[in-house]
């Protein structure tokens, strides 16, 4: 009996070690933990995240109520508390884990949910990576630049409208080295105005976020001497662009001042894909992480110190905790990469997600480039929903005989279906599209039910595309300038088009937009009838909302029949 006891304790251990991610939960009666249970790869700086299901009783934790122990670390101490949706128990621990170790997390007995059930888990172990170090801040990829050429469109700022040509008065001096553009499509545009964050290419000069009018006119610039990005107007009616000199997010008013920042947490660096401020001042974030992996025991020819790069998702609170947290390395394969990621080298990025979305029914889009899919994720345990595209897809596709390849920015739309911007990296003949696809998620069928391309007009990396308020589509081509910035209605008819010299912008949108920096007394004024050779004068009160002395130094006018004073 004795010789039987040793021989089936390990084979139930390993079982246990061997068990997915959603047997386990069944087995603690836990809807979502993290770090995953025997997940590798972890952070050393990763807090740990616990969900039952059910409401907490607040007065249940205690500073003893969760034990943590490093193999060399040893105990560690930290901030116990309940996130504010009254069911996640947070710990933060106050010193970090050591590279290399194996950590030990165990609840203690007195924690309760407001119902008196005892929240209790066997105990379960994660492992620290072994060669953690933070990311390096990004540089140029093939993903952000491209080849490309000047166009010398010259130096003056002109609007298309049919067929004539207006100049804009300028009475000022605009920077040197705002990038050149023009708008060379002017079709009863939809309302708003065009958020862009160009930057030159070849990269000689510092990139400028900019509000442009139909008109070509600049709302608001402002010079980044290291390039700004994914600059719009997020969930929450602020703005919001990424500084990659410092890794992190800002957040303005409306008077255009920084207020807020955004950067992951648990040691992760901040990456440039995608910021999503929801309603409730949670944030959606993204990081790549670099681990060292043996790809040799993976794929012939492998690097047995490869450099392979995974995806984090993250979700903090109104108070920057890290509330959620999901990572490729726990579901995904890196040989899920298309084939045009080369496994044997030494650096693989194997899922280069960009971008995240909050879906209708609370969980999580992601777009994940080098897979050629789009991921839904339950926002809730963390598990996949369902992978659409790729080697893993699940959906049946109608009316697509392309499919999509390297896409960018997948999107929900008001109608419920799923917009995304289609490079075509991988396709034949390539050229990039906005697609939009009906999608029936109990029966896995994807219907494509609208497409744009201007064939044959192809950008190999970013972009992006939305669906406006009017039906319109606009879309930014990304590495592509020349146009910069679609927008079509719903025949393919285009209504403008946005023309960069030599910049290309990550992301571009239209958006219905007022500062309130200053305010006027009237934002539209009528003259009625004036007779001809007379005169008629309306005064227009322009009030400065800010501490600051603000001084006119331009006047844009687009007729000569009135003129300002």
């Amino acid at each position: 009996m004795r010789y039987n006891l040793l021989f089936f304790l390990p084979v139930l251990l390993f079982g246990f070690n061997s068990l997915t991610y959603t047997q386990q939960l069944k087995i603690t009666n836990f809807e979502y933990i993290s770090p995953i249970p025997n997940s590798r790869y972890v952070s050393p700086y990763t807090n740990i995240i616990l969900r039952q299901g059910d409401i907490i009783e607040v007065t249940s934790i205690k500073n003893n109520s969760i034990k943590v122990t490093g193999s060399i670390s040893e105990s560690h101490t930290g901030r116990l508390f309940i996130a504010d949706d009254g069911k996640t128990i947070i710990f933060n621990p106050n010193n970090s884990f050591t590279e290399g170790e194996t950590v030990t997390v165990k609840i203690e007995d007195g924690i309760r949910t407001s119902l008196g059930k005892d929240v209790s888990i066997p105990s379960f172990k994660f492992y620290i990576s072994k060669s953690w170090t933070k990311n390096p801040d990004e540089k140029p990829t093939a993903d952000l630049i491209c080849g490309l050429k000047n166009l010398n469109n010259g130096n003056q700022l002109i609007t298309k409208k049919q067929d004539s040509y207006i100049s804009s008065s300028i009475t000022d001096t605009l920077p040197d080295d705002l990038p050149e553009y023009y708008i060379s499509v002017i079709n009863n545009p939809s309302d708003g105005y065009i958020f862009v964050a160009p930057f030159p290419w070849p990269p000689l000069g510092p990139g400028y976020m900019m509000i442009i009018d139909n008109y070509g006119i600049p709302i608001f610039y402002r010079s980044c001497p290291v390039r700004c990005m994914d600059f719009k107007i997020n969930r929450n009616g602020l703005a919001t662009y990424f500084k990659r000199s410092v890794s992190k997010f800002y957040l303005l008013d409306s008077s255009y001042a920084m207020i807020d920042s955004f950067a992951c947490g648990n040691g992760y660096i901040t990456n440039v894909h995608d910021l999503q401020v929801l309603d409730n001042g949670h944030s959606l974030l993204l990081s790549y992480d670099i681990q060292t992996v043996r790809m040799d025991t993976i794929v012939p020819g492998g690097d047995p110190e490869a450099r392979v790069i995974g995806l984090i998702i993250q979700e903090l609170d109104e108070n920057k905790n890290v509330i959620f947290q999901w990572r490729s390395w726990d579901h995904f394969e890196i040989t899920d990469a298309t084939d045009d990621i080369d496994l044997t080298e030494h650096t693989i990025d194997y899922v280069h997600g960009n971008s995240v979305e909050l879906d209708f029914d609370g969980n999580l889009i992601i777009s994940c480039r080098h897979m050629d899919e789009i991921t839904k994720i339950s926002r809730t345990t963390g598990e996949i929903i369902w992978r659409l595209g790729g080697k893993n897809n699940q959906f049946q596709f109608i009316n697509d005989p392309r499919g999509f390849s390297h896409q960018h920015d997948a999107r929900r739309i008001s109608n419920g279906n799923l917009m995304l911007y289609n490079n075509g990296n991988l396709l034949s003949p390539a050229y990039s599209s906005s697609i939009e696809d009906q999608l029936d998620e109990s029966n896995k069928i994807a219907n494509l039910v609208w497409e744009y391309s201007d064939i044959p007009l192809y950008a190999n990396s970013m972009g992006n595309s939305t669906r406006l308020n009017d039906g319109n589509t606009l879309i930014g081509w990304g590495s592509k300038y020349n146009p910069a910035v679609t927008e079509v209605n719903y025949d393919g008819i285009k209504t403008f088009e946005l023309v960069f010299d030599s910049a290309m912008s990550y992301r571009a949108f239209r958006i219905p937009w007022r500062t309130n920096l200053l305010t006027a007394d009237k934002y539209v004024v009528d003259f009625e009838y004036v007779p001809v050779n007379t005169t008629y004068t309306k005064e227009i009160v322009i009030t400065n909302n800010s501490d600051a002395e603000l001084v006119i130094t331009s006047i844009f006018s687009r007729t000569s029949v009135f003129s300002i004073v």
